[in-house]
């Protein structure tokens, strides 16, 4: 999940075994993304979510400092509001952004956005065209006609993702994908998928498990933004049966029922360091 956090604002996937530890060679780096298999993917797709859907909020909030495209390049804004009390002098969050090979620093942003968030940020976000960004790091390219719906509910942004991206290369999207999310008072972060479908690449859809309650097993993420623990069940499209499970710091393990006899064996694990 895109992970899905403040951009409430906005935006949209292993060792065999680990055992005690989080080494051996049997696990994957995210340097061997190109061999992952696509439950392997989705891990990886489901565990950097959150800096995909995170690109828009960077720049908006750079953009309210008025620090826009420091290095070239520009934004276009329709539709700003300003407060009623005008206090600082900084508008509410643009209804649409536009951005155009927007430079800052070492990232390059290009797209259009359409943000509809009340004070309370619930709302819409919108790609009303094709959106990428790159940096040093990563790439993140998000296809036209992506949604986000958003809502608050009892301290919980609930997300519900109709959207497909490409993050470093990996393609992950969500159809009526809901996921609820949490920033807690010590500086750790949940998250869970409630419902829905993911999908990887053009054909490959898992399906979150309805049999299944995530909110007592969510993903965790420490202060330092690496994951620490939780466990996710999804089905194939043959309703076998796929666990990703955070079995050390930031190494996802994942278990796949290939034959569909309701128990994973040694072949049908893998874990990925993240």
């Amino acid at each position: 999940m895109l992970k899905i956090t403040k951009f409430s604002v906005t935006i949209l996937t292993a060792l065999a075994i680990i055992g005690c530890g989080a080494s051996g060679s049997n696990t994957k780096t995210t340097s061997d993304i190109s061999s992952y298999s696509d439950a392997e993917k989705l891990a990886y797709a489901i565990a950097n979510q959150k800096k995909a859907l995170n690109t828009g909020q960077s720049k908006e909030k750079k953009s309210r400092a008025f620090i826009p495209c420091a290095d070239g390049g520009k934004i276009s804004y329709e539709d700003i509001e300003f407060p009623a009390d005008y206090s600082e002098y900084l508008p509410t969050e643009p209804t649409t952004m536009v951005f155009q090979n927007c430079k800052d620093g070492y990232s390059v942003t290009n797209g259009s956005i359409k943000i509809n968030l009340d004070k309370n940020e619930n709302g819409t976000i919108q790609y009303l065209s094709d959106f990428s960004f790159k940096d040093n790091y990563d790439e993140v390219f998000i296809k036209k006609g992506g949604r986000v719906e958003i809502y608050q509910e009892n301290g919980w942004e609930v997300a519900t993702i109709n959207m497909v991206a490409v993050f470093n290369g990996i393609t992950h999207g969500g159809e009526n994908l809901i996921y609820k999310s949490k920033k807690l008072t010590d500086g750790r972060y949940i998250e869970y998928p409630v419902s829905g479908k993911e999908k990887i690449g053009d054909s490959v859809y898992f399906t979150v498990d309805p049999n299944y309650d995530a909110s007592k097993t969510p993903f965790t993420s420490n202060q330092n933004d690496e994951l620490i623990s939780g466990l996710f069940k999804y089905l194939d499209d043959q309703d076998h049966a796929i666990e990703l499970e955070i079995t050390a710091k930031d190494v996802v393990t994942v278990r796949v029922d290939e034959d569909g006899d309701g128990t994973f064996s040694e072949n049908e694990k893998s874990s990925i360091k993240l």
